[in-house]
């Protein structure tokens, strides 16, 4: 099933109904929806009543339609989208242009390392400070768009780090974190150049001592994390 018909099912929206209230032909509606004809083959008029009566843009409704963008992902007049989790549901989300932007990289770029995510994030952190980042974090809704495109360690790092700044400042942690705070990795992930230095000697010289430095909020979800403020 592609992302046009998923935004049919969501908004419980039939061929039949698109079909009488469009004038469009069924055949010719059904075809595009399911991937036979490509959207860039209907003609203008047919494009435009169509993204009229399902409320997108032009674009949107393109996206929508491409079977080469099969992300699991549904965007809707720019302000929300539907992503699909982890346990096959469907969460809505409003959107940013920043998380739109971040989802787009997510799911087009796979091979961005952990290091390199950790590095950019505390960048930012050094060029914004730690309440500013989590209001962006927060607000953008970073933490659940990791964990439903499975960048679990990405998750888990951003809410164990949005977590120990808000008891820095005994603030409250959001509550709608709370199934992901449930949530820890099999094995401890442990961070930094000497754990590197480890791998390649194959020993365990260092992991105690880094694992009696952790950060406890990190540690909860079994990221071994020392320093958060080591950007260069």
């Amino acid at each position: 099933m592609n992302n046009i018909n998923h935004y049919l099912k969501i908004n419980k929206i039939s061929i039949s109904s698109l079909s009488k209230s469009t004038g469009i032909p069924y055949t010719t509606i059904n075809e595009l929806v399911n991937g036979k004809t490509k959207i860039d083959h209907a003609s203008v008029r047919i494009v435009r009543k169509l993204a009229e009566a399902l409320n997108l843009d032009i674009r949107e409704l393109s996206e929508l339609c491409d079977t080469s963008r099969l992300h699991e992902k549904i965007v809707i007049k720019n302000k929300q989208f539907y992503l699909r989790t982890q346990d096959r549901e469907w969460k809505l989300f409003a959107a940013t242009l920043q998380n739109r932007a971040l989802l787009e990289k997510i799911l087009n770029d796979r091979s961005t390392s952990f290091q390199t995510f950790r590095n950019e994030l505390h960048h930012r952190i050094k060029m914004n400070g730690d309440i500013n980042t989590v209001i962006t974090i927060i607000r953008n809704n970073y933490i659940p768009l990791y964990y439903e495109t499975g960048r679990y360690v990405e998750a888990l790092y951003l809410l164990s780090y949005v977590d120990y700044i808000l008891q820095q400042y005994h603030s409250p942690v959001p509550a709608e974190y709370r199934d992901y705070r449930t949530k820890k990795l099999d094995k401890p992930f442990f961070i930094g150049d000497c754990t590197m230095i480890d791998r390649a000697l194959h020993t365990d010289c260092n992991k105690e001592k880094l694992l009696s430095r952790a950060i406890p909020e990190f540690l909860k979800h079994n990221i071994v994390e020392v320093d958060l403020y080591d950007a260069v």
